[in-house]
């Protein structure tokens, strides 16, 4: 299975901890927000460029490098998590919790995807997860599924595997009443980071599946809109042309000889691990992961992981989509930047929720403009483009009619260099933080009932992306420390820079029938270059509208 939504949530924030879901709860209404890689490095300031502490950028608003000294730590884990590595690398993270109960969500990620395919294997990481669920030397053909619901399981609620550029990850969620259903469980990921089984046969008979799932991307909307985030994103990037569902020519050119070659090469356990959660002994559990994952060895050349990463182009870029299926126009203005390097987790996390705020605090404005009926767009939001680890990519949202939406993204380009200029209000930043700390107070109230599935997914992201793993009281406390240290000119910091050094990307989707009413691209291009150009004037203080 494809799945964007999971590479999107899984896009590197920095240390973003459980706190992303809360900051993107917070914000503008179907937000995301925006991500910054960090490495787990030295104790630094929040953006290590040139610009002093103190200062403006060619004439902008006075801002002010947000201080991350003093922080509260989350770098220690939660001591609930049992984290461990086997001898030969295979990471793992334990968790006995009972909610709901009586049951266990077991994970097996494998660090590799569509990104590290070579020429001869595209499309192969997606097609080679379709394949483990048909054979391995313990489950043959349609045995493992077949026992899998016989303990009551459902393919796709409870049995279910995702690609991405980056990762592949397989899901299982059992019952624990019968200690030999969960034991099975854990032989189900063992045999599928170790057993498969792949011939030829089984080759064409999930032919036509990954097939049929390719015609259902290309002949949607979604999948034509993708194809032009792609184009926008991922040009001359190490993820360019490396699309997860493949292509028709490669999938019906697919054979055993690329599926084994890439199944040796990355599934093995220095570059996998196993999420456990649920109502589970983990000393029962870390033993069978140590007896079944323990003599595995790697079957390939165990090539080293590539540093995989998006240098956006400093020029301006535009695409438009013009598709029938489409039922409303919009425009997406991104401001991509490269990821950040050298932040502790402190750090990190600080920048990210700064961020958010910024993009959160422009898209409120844009939003109250659209509901007093001020503006050319029908509503305003913030979201994120980054669907690779290596790409952090917010932006606002803008819907509107095709012959609006020049207009429209001339008022988002407009409230961007007003914030180069004139900055954000104390009452602005004021609104943002109590809106976060609302969420957190909410989400740390209910700590003691997160869903195994919460942890699972939680502990993935630690596996992929280091999000540190703190407890709920880490995480309550240093978000409450960085927003007490929340000023105007450091909200500002962030996105100053980030305007200063990117060139905005500006994508376009309109129904094919207002196609005609769109400008030529140049006009975007001229929007994104002249903003510094433009008679602005600093906006009035107002009221937030709730809407």
């Amino acid at each position: 299975m494809i799945n964007l939504g999971r590479a999107l949530r899984l896009r590197r924030w920095g240390a973003v901890v459980i706190v992303a879901g809360i900051v993107a709860a917070s914000c503008s209404s179907n937000s995301d927000v925006a991500e910054v890689e960090s490495n787990n490095g030295p104790d630094v300031t929040a953006v290590p460029d040139s610009t002093p502490a103190s200062s403006s950028v060619d004439g902008s608003t006075p801002i002010i490098a947000p201080d991350p000294n003093g922080l509260p730590s989350i770098t220690e884990p939660d001591p609930a998590i049992v984290i461990g590595e086997l001898d030969n690398g295979l990471r793992f993270l334990i968790r006995d919790n009972d909610n709901p109960g009586g049951r266990v969500d077991m994970r097996l990620v494998v660090d590799a995807g569509s990104a590290l395919e070579d020429d001869t294997q595209t499309g192969g990481a997606h097609y080679l997860e379709h394949k483990l669920f048909k054979g391995a030397e313990q489950f043959h053909e349609n045995d493992l599924i077949d026992v899998l619901r016989s303990f009551g399981a459902a393919f796709g609620a409870d049995i279910n595997a995702y690609t991405t550029y980056d990762e592949t990850v397989y899901e299982l969620t059992m019952p624990t009443a019968d200690d030999n259903v969960v034991e099975t469980g854990l032989d189900v990921l063992q045999q599928w980071l170790s057993a498969a089984t792949i011939d030829q046969a089984q080759v064409e008979a999930e032919r036509g599946v990954v097939l049929d799932e390719w015609r259902g991307s290309e002949a949607s909307s979604d999948g034509r809109i993708f194809d032009g985030l792609e184009e926008l994103f991922l040009a001359e990037s190490p993820y360019d042309g490396r699309d997860p569902i493949g292509s028709d020519a490669a999938i019906n050119a697919m054979n055993v000889e690329p599926l084994r070659a890439f199944y040796d090469d990355w599934y093995r356990p220095d570059n996998a691990a196993v999420v456990v959660v649920g109502d589970v002994d983990p000393a029962v559990i870390e033993q069978g992961l140590i007896d079944r994952f323990g003599p595995l060895t790697a079957r390939g050349a165990s090539p080293e992981r590539p540093e995989l990463l998006v240098q956006p182009s400093t020029q301006p870029k535009v695409v438009v989509v013009s598709d029938p299926d489409v039922a409303e126009g919009f425009a997406q203005v991104t401001l991509p930047a490269a990821p950040i390097d050298d932040l502790s987790p402190e750090a990190a996390l600080q920048v990210s929720i700064l961020d958010a705020m910024a993009f959160d605090i422009i898209a409120t404005r844009l939003g109250n403009d659209a509901l007093r009926g001020d503006a050319a767009f029908d509503d305003a939001r913030v979201d994120s483009s980054g669907f690779v680890r290596g790409l952090d990519a917010p932006e606002i949202v803008v819907s509107a009619d095709g012959d609006a939406l020049e207009a429209s993204t001339q008022a988002v380009f407009d409230e961007y260099e007003r914030v180069r200029r004139f900055g954000f209000t104390p009452a602005e930043v004021d609104r943002a933080v109590s809106s976060i700390r609302t969420s957190i107070d909410t989400f740390y109230d209910g700590r003691d009932s997160r869903q195994d599935a919460d942890f699972a997914e939680e502990y993935v992201r630690h596996v992929l992306i280091d999000e540190p793993v703190p407890t709920a009281d880490d995480n309550y406390d240093i978000v409450n420390a960085i927003l007490d240290r929340a000023t105007p000119e450091t909200v500002a910091y962030g996105f100053v820079n980030r305007l200063a050094d990117t060139g905005a990307h500006v994508m376009v989707v309109v129904p094919e029938n207002e196609a005609d009413a769109l400008p030529s691209e140049d006009a975007w291009l001229a929007q994104a270059s002249n903003m510094r150009d433009r008679v602005l004037e600093p906006r009035p203080e107002v009221a937030a509208i709730d809407g």
